[in-house]
């Protein structure tokens, strides 16, 4: 239990937070997850014999720990290694952990592909015997969407000069979003679905969010590899950081759309979206942060590796690896490695330049090295494998063990969640004890009232006049969201700056944004509340619930009233500059331009 106790100090200490903690700890003891009056222990999850982790680097844990398979990167930090050695989980001595993912593979590679080159494998998924599983997690999209090419031409420049390409691969990447990977997630689910027990769950991850956005500091500061490369370098401005986040949240919503789609006439719930972007945030975790002048790779509250970030003691515990390391082709750092071949190829003088990595070439004799790995029945081929590569490059924009550990508590929180309807307990009357600050979040947002149904109506897509962009009313809210849930109050950068209007009160605790529609109506947000801390989460989650069960099912709007005085939150739809809407007289819309039906 030494590793998860330092892991448990260092976060809570990073998080400045307090937590409960039992003899027995687990990754995080949440103290208003206290066993019912009844002895029965939701969080005792040892009834599971048989579970899996599928998925993409993320799942992998890619250079969180010690590498303990080489070709697809896994680590003994991820959150479901941290999961297998849990308390929750018990000691069942027949349980079984299968731990197929592997850093770089698709949705579709998850779904259906073979892997490690070996006959025996057919996918991640398919490799799983039919109802064998109680529980599976899954991490998968962000290969689809193209974020390690984002890294690549947006922020890193790895390959020289990826300045032209930046905006075509944000397009890119907001298409695959919108049309490759709705299909692919459903086409994974519905197969994993097959693999479940009769009481078993699968559990989705989310993404988090890599920046804060609301900060300027960022503004002049580049993260590219090569200096001798300066006129290329790009600038983590707001406008570009705002669009990397929005993306992340485009593709939470799919995935999230994609649950519902999975559970859709099965009367149980078999698959759960497990957010973690809003913990990120609350946590200060993410880059750009106002106390962090970037690049910061070592600031103590940060849950996501940047370059030349250095492991923490618990990972040094941990026997990490914070050398540098053959890297398999087909892998996220696979790809980074090939990227900066094809530079040092073109431009031979610049490896001085290169202040990290010890870029030698590999001979068969390295393989040895090896030895003892789980490398896959393939073997190592030094072909396409010509790079010692550092942790400090290769695990970039992915979980420390910290966040690690975040995203492994939020899957046991929705376990138990899942294990009272399973034992048909309600525990919406639970007390709600409170130490200094915990890591579950009041959720005032969960039953917001719907009012109207005789709205304007809206077309089921919608066209930005501008970039041609499509959408539908509900993925127009989140957006909104988005910027309501800052003190910040902004708009959504990717839109026609004519369709939009904003107003904010003086000291920057109410926020609306509203939106131009056909037919002589807008979308809009509204909420009240200085937005930070739980509020933050409280918004987040209000206004998803309010598009979901009100606007989504027709209802004009939706509001919530939070647990704190002066928090609440409303959004939905209503006639264009309607006298009720605090913009209406100080910001009207143009009711000639409006987005456009597609």
């Amino acid at each position: 239990m030494l590793l998860l106790s330092l892991l448990i100090a260092f976060a809570v200490r990073a998080a400045s937070v307090s937590f409960h903690t039992e003899t027995n700890a687990s990754i995080f003891t949440n103290p208003s997850l206290e066993l019912r009056q009844d002895s029965i222990d939701l969080e005792d999850q040892s009834w599971v014999e048989n579970w899996a982790a599928i998925g993409d680097s993320y799942a992998a844990g890619i250079g969180s720990g010690s590498r303990t398979h080489f070709s697809c990167s896994r680590y003994n930090l991820s959150y479901p290694a941290l999961m297998n050695i849990d308390d929750r989980l018990g000691d069942n001595p027949n349980r079984k952990f299968t731990y197929w993912a592997c850093s770089g593979h698709t949705i579709d590679l998850i779904t259906n592909h073979r892997f490690l080159n070996d006959p025996r494998n057919s996918g991640q998924v398919n490799s799983l015997g039919e109802g064998s599983q109680d529980v599976i997690t899954i991490s998968a999209g962000g290969n689809d969407a193209e974020f390690g090419t984002i890294l690549d031409h947006c922020i890193f420049g790895w390959t020289n000069p990826p300045t032209r390409y930046c905006d075509s691969t944000l397009r890119k990447s907001q298409l695959n979003i919108r049309t490759r990977i709705p299909a692919a997630l459903d086409d994974l689910l519905t197969k994993a679905k097959t693999k479940l027990t009769s009481r078993g769950r699968i559990y989705i991850t989310g993404y988090a969010q890599f920046f804060n956005s609301e900060t300027t500091q960022c503004n002049g500061v580049s993260w590219n590899y090569w200096y001798d490369s300066r006129s290329y370098w790009q600038y983590l401005t707001q406008q570009r950081r705002r669009t990397f986040n929005n993306l992340v949240i485009m593709l939470n919503h799919e995935i999230e759309l994609a649950v519902q789609r999975a559970n859709a006439g099965s009367g149980t719930h078999q698959v759960v979206f497990v957010k973690i972007d809003g913990t990120y945030l609350k946590y200060g975790g993410l880059f750009c942060e106002p106390d962090a002048a970037e690049p910061a790779p070592d600031r103590e509250a940060s849950l996501m590796f940047n370059r030349k970030t250095k492991d923490r003691a618990i990972a040094v515990v941990a026997s990490s690896t914070e050398k540098d390391e053959l890297v398999a082709p087909g892998t996220f750092e696979g790809q980074i490695a090939s990227w900066i071949s094809e530079t040092l190829t073109e431009h031979p003088n610049w490896r001085d330049s290169v202040e990290d990595g010890n870029f030698a070439a590999v001979t068969p004799a390295d393989t040895q090295a090896f030895e003892g790995y789980d490398i896959g029945p393939a073997g190592i081929s030094t072909q396409g494998l010509s790079w010692y590569f550092p942790d400090s490059v290769k695990r970039v924009f992915h979980p420390q063990p910290q966040g690690h550990a975040v995203i492994a508590n939020r899957v046991f929180e929705e376990m138990r969640s899942q294990r009272a309807i399973m034992l048909g307990i309600d525990t919406s009357a639970e007390n709600h004890v409170v130490t200094s600050c915990e890591l579950d979040f009041s959720h005032p947002s969960k039953y917001p009232t719907c009012q109207g149904n005789s709205g304007p109506t809206i077309p089921a897509r919608l066209k930005d006049p501008g970039s041609g962009r499509i959408m539908d009313i509900n993925s127009l809210i989140f957006e909104l969201r988005q910027g309501s849930c800052t003190n910040a109050c902004s708009l959504p950068p990717d839109l026609a700056g004519g369709v939009l209007s904003r107003w904010q009160n003086a000291d920057k605790t109410a926020c609306e944004l509203a939106i131009a529609l056909p037919n002589g109506a807008e979308a809009w947000t509204y909420r009240s509340t200085p937005s930070t801390g739980v509020e933050w989460q409280d918004c987040w989650d209000s206004f998803s619930n309010i598009t979901e069960q009100c606007v989504k099912n027709g209802a004009n709007n939706g509001w919530v009233n939070g647990p704190d005085d002066y928090q609440y939150y409303q959004a939905g739809i209503r006639p264009i500059n309607d006298p009720s809407g605090a913009h209406s007289t100080t910001d009207p819309l143009d009711p000639d331009f409006t987005l456009l039906p597609a």
